[in-house]
């Protein structure tokens, strides 16, 4: 596995890892993202914050660890935005899926966190989906509440009104 900087000549194959987790969330009954806005993707690419996890050549996974974002600033008023890094839009492909791939996505976003000198990895994901919640809760990030976003033009539109649970997890330095 090999963890790499996305870019723009990615983007098709990010759309099919969008596509996929759509379907499956649907499927499952879940929340799912609506109409996501590839614009919020091609400027992760060009700040350098999108990132591609593959594995044997191929793109298995994708995850931005950035700093915050309109979202993150809304999300987490008064607990210090800008003391974290977030993890934002993990997918991993269906053919990837049920191994494990979170786990190596974790460890290389918390060794370049604590690179950077910030002690908290930080997330947020759909709040009416416990079980989702729950597998976070299990890689060491703490529940910490929950906020709907604002519905401000500032935000994607896929971002906008949505309810959320936040959570995060301290780091080594």
């Amino acid at each position: 596995m090999h963890i790499q900087l996305a870019c723009s000549e990615n983007i098709p194959r990010i759309k099919i890892l969008y596509q996929e987790a759509i379907a499956f969330q649907r499927g499952a009954g879940h929340p799912f993202w609506k109409d996501p806005d590839f614009g919020v993707v091609a400027a992760d690419i060009a700040a350098g914050n999108q990132y591609l996890l593959t594995t044997d050549g191929q793109i298995a996974g994708i995850f931005s660890l950035c700093p915050p974002s309109a979202l993150d600033e809304d999300l987490w008023r008064g607990r210090a935005p800008h003391d974290a890094r977030y993890l934002n839009r993990i997918i991993v492909g269906a053919a990837w899926r049920g191994q494990r791939l979170l786990s190596p996505i974790l460890a290389w976003c918390e060794r370049e966190a604590a690179c950077r000198g910030v002690r908290l990895l930080r997330l947020d994901t759909w709040a009416d989906n416990p079980m989702l919640v729950a597998y976070y809760e299990r890689f060491g990030f703490a529940y910490l509440g929950e906020r709907t976003s604002s519905t401000g033009a500032h935000l994607a539109p896929q971002y906008r009104g949505v309810h959320l649970a936040i959570m995060e997890k301290s780091i080594g330095r």
